[in-house]
């Protein structure tokens, strides 16, 4: 199987993922390769907005969590050891929001500047 075998494969693959039927006969092959890498560059760029937004609502209550925990007015001398420990891991669990936020963005950073990147990617990692 050569390379390019294995290059109309991955389209055969990313053609049924959207659906799209392909007649490898037809002159007008290199409009559907378009259309195909133009959708999921969109895909993706959709994929990352929804991991930010649930990054975001997730980092948004582990904050409202902690502030709660802290000014509660309730027995301040029997929790202050239990809620210093909680706070520590609420801090240490807001990295991984605040990381799944970030990767998310640069995905999308280089998806709108450099989507020919994007789908080399994808196709290398059928092709190992």
């Amino acid at each position: 199987m050569n390379v390019s075998d294995q290059i109309i494969q991955v389209i055969e693959h990313l053609a049924q993922k959207f659906g799209v039927a392909i007649n490898w006969s037809s002159e007008n092959l290199m409009p559907i390769v378009e259309e195909l890498c133009t959708k999921y560059i969109s895909y993706e760029i959709m994929t990352s907005k929804a991991w930010i937004i649930g990054a975001s609502i997730t980092l948004l209550l582990i904050i409202i969590g902690e502030i709660l925990i802290l000014i509660d007015p309730l027995d301040e001398i029997y929790y202050t050891s239990d809620k210093i420990g909680f706070s520590i891991v609420m801090v240490i669990l807001t990295v991984f929001p605040i990381a799944c936020i970030c990767v998310q963005t640069l995905d999308i950073i280089r998806c709108t500047t450099f989507p020919e990147l994007q789908i080399l990617q994808y196709i290398q990692s059928f092709m190992n």
